[in-house]
C-alpha cells in the first residue's frame, strides 16, 4: 500500500506562521543590532587618538593604536583598580552562591510550616531596594569599623544578594527527586555528604546561572563601593571608569577603553559558563 498523503495546511494557515516567524526574526534582529553595534563601536573609539575621534567618531580607526589602553595602565593606575575589582567579586560570589546553597538546602530539607514561613521573609527582601537601606548600612559598618574595609563591601554584597539567590537556589534544589536523597540516606550519607554529592551536583545549572546573575551585579556595582570604600587608592574599576568622566573635557578614548577592559571579564564569565547558564534557565523555565 501507498503511505498516505500528507494534508497540506491551507494557504492561510502557512501565511500566519510565515508571517510571525518573519516578525519574530525582526524583532530579534533589531535586538541584536542594538546590542551589538554599540559594543563595536566602544572597541572601535577605544583604538582611536583623541584627535582622531573628533573628526572620525563613527568609523573603522584609520591608524589603530593601544595609546588609550597604555593610558590607563601607566598614568591612570587600572591595573590597582582591576586588581580591587577581583579582589571583592571573587570572594563575593563565592560566599554568596555557598552560603545561599546551603539556605536553599536547608529550605529543602525542613518542614513544610518552617519553609514556608521562611520564604517569605525572602520574597520579603527582595522587595525591598538597595537604596532604602543605604543609611543603617552605613551606620552599621561604621559602627563595626568596616569602613574602607574589603570585608564590608563583601558582606554588604551578601546581605543584599542572599535573597534572590536563596529563592531561585531553592527552585533548582526542589526539583532534585527526593528519592535520590532517600537513596543516600539508606546508604549512611549525612545531611552534609548529601548537600554536597547530591544536591550541589544536580543543582550545578542553577548555581551557575545564580552566579552568572551574581558576578554582573557585584562587578558592575558603583553605588555600595562610592558608600564604603571611600579611600581612592581603594576604588573598584567601574568607579575608576565613572571618575574618568571629566566635568570639562574628557578623554573618549580612554574612556571607552577603560568600559572595554570592564567588560572584558564579564564576556569571559559568560563565554566560559554558557552551558550551564543556558540549561539552568531551560530548567527554570520547565521545571515547576
Amino acid at each position: 500500500m501507498t503511505e498516505p498523503l500528507r494534508r497540506r495546511r491551507p494557504p492561510a494557515v502557512v501565511a500566519r506562521r510565515f508571517a510571525g516567524s518573519a516578525v519574530i526574526f525582526t524583532v530579534l534582529a533589531v535586538v541584536s543590532v542594538a546590542t551589538v553595534v554599540p559594543m563595536i563601536w566602544m572597541i572601535f573609539t577605544s583604538l582611536k587618538s583623541p584627535a582622531e575621534y573628533l573628526v572620525n567618531s563613527w568609523f573603522w580607526p584609520r591608524d589603530p593604536q593601544w595609546s588609550a589602553y597604555l593610558t590607563l595602565f601607566t598614568e591612570k593606575n587600572f591595573g590597582r583598580y582591576f586588581l580591587n575589582s577581583t579582589a571583592v567579586t571573587v570572594p563575593a560570589v563565592a560566599a554568596i552562591l555557598l552560603i545561599g546553597a546551603m539556605a536553599a538546602y536547608g529550605l529543602v530539607i525542613s518542614s513544610r510550616r518552617a519553609r514556608d514561613r521562611t520564604l517569605m521573609y525572602f520574597v520579603i527582601g527582595q522587595m525591598i531596594p538597595v537604596t532604602g537601606i543605604i543609611a543603617p548600612l552605613y551606620l552599621m559598618l561604621r559602627g563595626a569599623d568596616l569602613i574602607n574595609n574589603y570585608a564590608g563591601l563583601i558582606l554588604a554584597y551578601i546581605a543584599g544578594a542572599m535573597s534572590f539567590t536563596v529563592f531561585l537556589t531553592y527552585g533548582f534544589f526542589r526539583a532534585v527527586p527526593p528519592e535520590i536523597a532517600e537513596a543516600a540516606a539508606i546508604d549512611g550519607a549525612g545531611r552534609l555528604r548529601t548537600f554536597w554529592s547530591i544536591y550541589l551536583p544536580l543543582g550545578a545549572p542553577g548555581l551557575a546561572t545564580v552566579g552568572i546573575f551574581q558576578f554582573l551585579s557585584v562587578w558592575n556595582d558603583i553605588l555600595l563601593v562610592i558608600l564604603i570604600m571611600q579611600r581612592n587608592e581603594l576604588q573598584t574599576l567601574n568607579v575608576a571608569v565613572f571618575q574618568a568622566v571629566g566635568e570639562y573635557g574628557t578623554d573618549v578614548p580612554a574612556l571607552f577603553a577603560g568600559l572595554t577592559v570592564a567588560a572584558l571579564p564579564v564576556v569571559i564569565v559568560y563565554l566560559l559558563f554558557t552551558r550551564q547558564f543556558v540549561a539552568g534557565l531551560t530548567a527554570g523555565a520547565t521545571k515547576g
